[in-house]
């Protein structure tokens, strides 16, 4: 590649010289391009690694004799790249330089030149990467160059680290990238290379000793790396966190193993190391946490945030905080937790202006919005004001039109409140309210209540865009309203935003899903009568209709989660207080945003936050979690309490209170209940002698809790018992939140990542376990062997989700369906079959492998939907490698029988051109050939007369048929050993010929290529004497299985018009094949072998199970598998 002239004064300092002439110098640099010969090599090969240097290996200088002065002409990563340039020079340049009279006159031309070369060179092709910096994309080169990486691997970001080997740290680059984390070191010529991906990493620690100071600890489930001396380790150890749970997220949900389409480009160039990929996983970040500061759905992203002050009226002073904008709303919160917060969505936004500063009672820098509900709100000391300013016009601009607010009738009847939140709520009606409180009774106490959130409303604002402060905070606290709960549900939820953008989605969902009937609504039919029996509301049709059209519609928005125990009883408590579309935006809230992959088919959430709240108790009670851990009481109660939100466990009157706290403050609410209970159980649960009386101690405790407050009716099963001790709901929370208040939801949120590793792989180790059991019994693998095959069939299945290179099943509701065999939830196609047959199977490594592997693929897919199981790749691959003579020889037969082999692919073969290889067989193969061409007689009867000798022809598939009959066979070969011999099709002459094509094209260049040859010569010859003599016995030609399976009609009709030289009325039975084949040491010798091409495989996982072991530099297409194997891979080599 030509470079502008650029003077050099120390030319040859680190390089070498490969060639010279008066005008130019080609050199290589030390270390770099090829052998590193002596000292001086090795330095600068280690010097350029640890200091991550971005010298070319090869590059040409303009150098005149005696002259000290160079000039770089062209630079190059590759011997022949260089070796180009430099012999464009020779033929076009040396001539005319010789011309010139003096150096310098040589000198400028030369310049000239190579700029109007680079001049008039077409400018590249600006890809993906067009807004990273030139150093970032010249490691990335290096990333895909030293770990075999695919151009769709996306790296985000490299640090420079060392990794320990015991107490030696071996200093090198950290490569993470979004699916792989690597690590690369180049030391006095040994080298050091980490492969391990994401998905296999179980555990991420930080560490601070003397042994390894300032350390990053990333685990798997075969060894442990540790890194230090980071120059950042904070940011290191952020994104590393980061990567592998989104790396855990995805691997639940198998859908996101690619880089996530929605992140925010970047809108400004940036010439840092960084890639653009990390600054959009850095906003990735910060909107998560803005979404989950501000309960915002989770298409919202962040645009931009600024310091500024709100002006608070209620109490005439300014709070400082920071300003949030996204495309939807405007936030504010500020720097003193829970002093204010402010949500104000762009659909309630009237007006937004300048506040003139001259006013000496406004601050300067202001901005005024005003909403639709009359509140104003004053920011002010906001920076870059105006930029501000013309993002919020920008955003409101977009908005949909809205229709227009009126006053309207609330739910108690008055006249107060106005906006979009009194329109819906008038609007929208609950029919199981008037069965709440059939008396229609209010206690003295609810009275006082909502008095004091109506004087609140009339102080603070009601709605979404309303004044949240602490003093909103206690009322929660203490307990609200019940006609007011369903409206606060919705709006401190968030659950209100995502239904007003979204009007008519759930009266849509439900028409689509009227008469629908699958496992999902079999599960919810069975759970309806379940929610909540006691309650006069679930005892008639009107709350289980309601119930089941909400479960329903969730279920088909939903598919990857569709129903789970315990959303029934959730949702059943939110119609009482919600209208049906409410409660369906607040279980969708609940299921998405809260709780997150609590209610998925694995429940994955719920058992993260059962590790979360092992930790919780550690912390904060660790003389009662020793005791617990002991009695294994955690796991069995943490379940039960959060899948329900406590709903299962306390009376239902006490727990809608810690309902309301939840919806206000989130998932941080049932850690801290649930602490205070343990908590005030404390000295009876160390007296406990083992987890029947904990639990006995537990349930009467919960069931005691009362409600002093409630207008509910209580059931009979939930009566107090005056014998044990009791507390007031209100008094629990009061508790909870003094003992343990200081608890967060970011705090949360980084347990949960801890734990997730460690959930997500031991559900993935008992997956494994179930498919490896429910395929053991149809495999000639065990143990082991078989898991290593199952690992490389997982993530052959799984690159189809790291690089999108195949699409993933559609049939959402199949995917899930809980009849499905275990095997069933890992599945291929042909193009990663392929990929497997030709890496692992011992019949591939030949010149046709692809078409064996296409007929493989053929016999497997027995139900025709192009996708192969693990059961049958096992099956066929312990055949292959583990089968005795018959077994493979039976399956070798088979691949040349429909429906693997079809009648359209002979068309195909005689569309092919003969290869030069095939023109170079041996004198035996020739002869074979020939022999069975010119001996094998035209067809003289016609199609007509076949099929009339055959049985009677029926109106199915015959493709079909024959697909039913292998999938029958392979069950009878289970049973009886002697249905191996039994029940094959009987073979025609074509597909006879097609097998000893296969047969010639598995022995070429085999060792004993030529005794393979003449055997198969001889015994093409006895079957094909076999076949002619069968010709006269056609009543005992085939057997009675045989005489019922009627021929295929268009590969009679192809073989007969194509006028081949194939004889239609031949054929030879698999017994005949099998027994002429047995005739042949040589051939017996070739196919008892205990053929164990896996083993290559784990060859290479054995030589990378040391921590440091020889290897080559880069990575064989083998080695993808091996690191399947061992989810890591570190090797070095010596040059």
């Amino acid at each position: 590649m030509w470079v502008k002239p650029e003077e050099l004064l120390l030319a040859n300092a680190f390089w070498d010289t490969e060639q010279a002439n008066p005008f130019f110098v080609l050199q290589r640099r030390k270390g770099r391009g090829g052998a590193n010969k002596g000292l001086s090599g090795l330095l600068v090969g280690t010097l350029d690694t640890v200091l991550d240097s971005k010298a070319p290996p090869f590059r040409i200088l303009h150098q005149m004799a005696g002259s000290e002065v160079s000039y770089t002409v062209a630079i190059a990563s590759s011997q022949a790249e260089i070796n180009k340039d430099w012999l464009w020079l020779e033929q076009h340049l040396m001539e005319t330089l010789a011309s010139f009279e003096n150096e310098d006159q040589t000198t400028d031309f030369l310049r000239c030149k190579i700029e109007s070369l680079l001049a008039n060179k077409e400018p590249e092709v600006v890809g993906e990467d067009e807004e990273d910096s030139s150093g970032f994309k010249s490691s990335l080169k290096k990333f895909r160059r030293l770990f075999n990486m695919p151009p769709e691997e996306r790296l985000v970001n490299y640090y420079s680290c060392s990794v320990w080997k015991g107490r030696v740290p071996r200093q090198g680059w950290m490569y993470l990238s979004v699916n792989h984390f690597c690590f690369y070191s180049f030391l006095m010529g040994k080298e050091a290379k980490i492969i391990t991906r994401w998905t296999d990493v179980t555990k991420l620690e930080r560490g601070n000793n003397l042994l390894f100071p300032d350390s990053i600890k990333v685990s798997t489930r075969d060894t442990d790396y540790n890194f230090s001396l980071f120059i950042s380790s904070d940011e290191t150890y952020a994104l590393i966190e980061q990567l592998a749970n989104m790396a855990m997220k995805q691997l639940i949900s198998e859908e996101g193993f690619e880089e996530d389409k929605a992140l925010p480009k970047s809108r400004k160039r940036s010439q840092r190391k960084i890639s653009t990929l990390k600054r959009d996983l850095d906003a990735r970040a910060r909107s998560e946490s803005y979404r989950s500061s501000f309960n915002l759905p989770l298409s919202e992203k962040l645009d931009g945030d600024a310091e500024c002050s709100l002006w608070t009226p209620y109490n005439k002073s300014h709070a400082w905080g920071k300003l949030y904008i996204s495309a939807h709303f405007i936030c504010f919160s500020s720097r003193v937790r829970d002093l204010v917060t402010v949500i104000i969505p762009m659909r309630d936004v009237n007006l937004v202006e300048k506040v003139d500063s001259g006013n000496r009672d406004v601050l300067p820098s202001a901005l005024l919005v005003s909403v639709k509900s009359k509140n104003n709100f004053l920011f002010a000391q906001i920076r870059d004001r105006d930029v501000v300013l013309q993002k919020i016009i920008d955003f409101l601009s977009k908005q949909p039109g809205h229709r227009a607010y009126e006053h309207f009738i609330k739910r108690d009847g008055t006249e107060s409140m106005t906006g979009e939140m009194t329109q819906f709520f008038a609007n929208e009606s609950n029919p199981l309210a008037p069965q709440m409180n059939p008396n229609d009774e209010i206690s003295p106490k609810e009275s006082v209540t909502d008095h004091l959130w109506q004087l609140h409303f009339s102080e603070y604002g009601r709605g979404v865009s309303a004044y949240r402060t602490h003093k909103t905070h206690e009322l929660i606290l203490k307990g609200v309203p019940e006609k007011l709960r369903g409206e606060t549900w919705m709006v401190y939820s968030g659950a209100i935003n995502e239904m007003l953008a979204h009007p008519g989605y759930y009266a849509s969902l439900v028409e689509k899903t009227l008469g629908k009937e699958n496992f999902t609504t079999d599960e919810i039919e069975r759970d309806l009568h379940r929610s909540l029996p006691e309650h006069p509301a679930f005892q008639s049709e009107l709350g289980i209709g309601a119930l089941r059209r909400v479960l329903t519609a969730y279920a088909w928005r939903n598919p990857n989660i569709g129903y789970c125990q315990a959303m029934n009883i959730v949702t059943s408590v939110i119609l009482l207080y919600c209208s049906e579309e409410e409660a369906f935006w607040l279980l969708t809230a609940v299921c998405e945003r809260l709780l997150p992959d609590y209610y998925n088919t694995k429940v994955v959430g719920a058992l993260v936050d059962q590790g979360v709240f092992e930790d919780l108790v550690c912390e904060y009670i660790p003389e009662l979690y020793q005791k617990l851990d002991c009695l294994g009481l955690i796991s069995m109660i943490s379940l039960s309490w959060f899948l329900t939100l406590f709903l299962s466990v306390i009376p239902f009157d006490c727990a809608v209170n810690i309902v309301d706290c939840f919806f206000y403050d989130g998932a941080r609410v049932i850690f801290q209940i649930a602490l205070s209970i343990l908590d005030g159980l404390r000295e009876r649960l160390l007296a406990c002698k083992d987890d029947g009386q904990a639990m006995s101690l537990l349930s009467q405790y919960l069931m005691n809790i009362t409600n002093r407050d409630s207008t509910l009716p209580t059931s009979a099963n939930t009566q107090v018992d005056k014998r044990q001790t009791s507390i007031d709901v209100t008094d629990l929370i009061y508790e909870a939140y003094s003992k343990f208040g200081t608890m967060t939801n970011q705090e949360i949120d980084k347990l949960r990542v801890k734990h997730r590793l460690k959930v997500v792989q031991s559900l993935e180790d008992t997956m494994m376990r179930n498919v490896l059991r429910s395929v053991s019994a149809e495999t000639l693998f065990q143990g082991s062997e078989l898991q290593d095959i199952f690992v490389v069939f997982k993530e052959e299945f799984m690159t189809s989700y790291y690089w999108r290179t195949h699409q993933p099943p559609s049939d959402l509701l199949d995917k899930y369906d809980p009849a499905k065999p275990y095997y069933e939830q890992y599945k291929i196609d042909f193009d990663q079959f392929k990929t497997l047959f030709i890496a692992l199977s011992p019949w591939s490594g030949f010149q046709h492998s692809d078409v064996l592997a296409l007929r493989m693929f053929r016999l497997l897919d027995s139900n025709a939907d192009n996708m192969i199981n693990f059961r049958d790749f096992a099956w066929f691959l312990g055949v292959c490698c583990r089968g005795d003579l018959a077994e493979r020889l039976k399956l070798l037969y088979r691949l040349h029988l429909p429906p693997c082999l079809l009648d359209t692919d002979k068309d195909d073969e005689e569309g092919e051109e003969e290869t030069p290889a095939a023109a170079e067989e041996t004198d035996s193969a020739i002869e074979a050939a020939t022999f069975f061409h010119e001996d094998s007689p035209k067809a003289e009867s016609s199609p007509t007369d076949i099929v009339a000798s055959g049985s009677s022809l029926v109106e199915e598939d015959p493709h079909t048929q024959y697909k039913t009959r292998e999938k029958r066979d392979l069950l009878l070969a289970q049973q009886d050993s002697k249905a191996k011999l039994r029940n094959v099709p009987r073979m025609n002459q074509w597909q006879f010929i097609q097998l000893c094509k296969t047969l010639y094209d598995m022995f070429h260049e085999d060792a004993n290529e030529q005794k393979l040859y003449h055997s198969l010569a001889t015994v093409g010859t006895l079957l094909l004497q076999i076949g002619e003599v069968g010709k006269k016995f056609p009543s005992t030609s085939r057997t009675p299985e045989e005489e019922d399976t009627p021929p295929i009609p268009g590969e009679v009709k192809s073989l007969h018009e194509s006028g081949a030289k194939v004889d239609v009325e031949w054929s030879i039975s698999f017994e005949q094949y099998l027994a002429s084949m047995l005739t042949e040491p040589a051939l017996v010798k070739q196919f008892e072998e205990r053929l164990d091409q896996f083993a290559s495989s784990r060859e290479h996982t054995a030589a990378m199970s040391p921590l440091y072991s020889a290897s080559a530099n880069t990575l064989s297409p083998l080695d993808v598998f091996a690191s399947t194997s061992a989810p890591w891979l570190i090797t070095t080599s010596s040059n």
